[in-house]
């Protein structure tokens, strides 16, 4: 019973921490009442109370605290502290004048992509969490990556520590730059895998560590909108400059084959590349399969999404260019026809 009181003496710090906020079951984040956390963005929340050997702690990605769940609420309120004390005594001594709760009020399984989630957030950081001044955030700043997407992406200081996520990489991936994470989920929530793109000057620009060899890795499935247009780009970060997207990470489209979203919604955006004969032959064969492209206008110098950007497209400009320039069938090949003469 022990989760159960610590899950409701969790709840109760609600008033008392500043910016609780419950995120999954058994999972809450906040500003750390210990060092009060960022002292320049009030949004930071980077303390976090998680399940651990059916019980809860708190730990602080900012100040490194790290603590059980009672220490914690000895440090926020005290007189909270004795009584879940006293219950956690009664509870184990088995005298609890505490009714025991009903097995509907008994927190819910976790599901396995929950479970996925808090193991990422375990591990590394989102960008979203992270200081103005952290490596990862400049570089994501410098690409315009827009910042109410920074919690999709996740920073790791040292890339050897992915292995982590799968021991089958241990000798393989042995490194300590810092790099980008981008995670990939299936549909259910199961993590198939991560790319890890590099911050600064690598030999090696991305590093793939695929989880769920039965799984293809696409960037952005979980909680796509199938009644919606669904637009699929070749690179993860061109695909958060837009609603609704998912990407391949890399040319790859075939993979779209393999997961469950309906083909009459997506529109595919490869990079804008007509002397490139691989992304041309890819071209020609989406068409041929059927699929809704967008073919780039001869005016479109830039190489992807993220390129324009950076070049000084609006980005309500960009999406009305795709949107414009969105094709299938006949329509499709003919302007293909053009656009690779360019």
């Amino acid at each position: 019973m022990t989760m159960y009181i610590d899950t409701k003496y969790a709840s109760l710090l609600s008033i008392h921490v500043e910016g609780f906020t419950k995120k999954d079951t058994n999972l809450w984040v906040m500003r750390c009442p210990i060092c009060g956390d960022s002292k320049t963005n009030k949004n930071k929340k980077r303390g976090y109370i998680y399940s651990y050997k059916q019980v809860l702690n708190y730990s602080c990605k900012n100040c490194g605290a790290s603590m059980s769940l009672g220490n914690f609420i000895e440090h926020v309120n005290p007189a909270l502290a004795m009584e879940y004390r006293r219950e956690i005594y009664l509870d184990k001594n088995a005298n609890t004048k505490f009714s025991r709760p009903k097995p509907q009020e008994l927190p819910k399984p976790v599901e396995k992509k929950k479970d996925d989630v808090r193991l990422l957030d375990q591990l590394m950081d989102r960008v979203s969490d992270l200081p103005d001044d952290n490596e990862a955030v400049i570089y994501c700043k410098e690409r315009q990556i827009p910042e109410e997407k920074w919690d999709k992406i996740y920073y790791i200081p040292h890339i050897c520590d992915i292995v982590q996520l799968s021991q089958k990489y241990k000798d393989k991936v042995t490194g300590k730059e810092p790099r980008l994470v981008f995670p990939f989920f299936n549909e259910k929530g199961r993590l198939t895998g991560v790319t890890c793109r590099a911050i600064k000057d690598s030999g090696l620009r991305y590093v793939t560590i695929k989880i769920a060899e039965d799984e293809s890795m696409i960037f952005g499935v979980l909680g796509i909108d199938k009644t919606k247009t669904i637009y699929v780009t070749e690179g993860s970060i061109d695909s958060l400059f837009l609603d609704n997207s998912v990407a391949v990470g890399g040319s790859a489209m075939g993979k779209l084959s393999t997961i469950n979203l309906p083909k009459r919604k997506m529109v595919i955006i490869f990079d804008n590349q007509p002397r490139n004969g691989e992304i041309c032959g890819l071209i020609d064969k989406a068409i041929k399969n059927g699929y809704t492209v967008c073919i780039w206008p001869e005016n479109f110098t830039s190489k992807d999404i993220n390129e324009a950007v950076i070049d000084g497209y609006d980005i309500e400009d960009i999406k009305r260019m795709i949107d414009e320039n969105t094709v299938s069938g006949l329509m499709a090949q003919l302007k293909f026809n053009q656009w690779k003469k360019c």
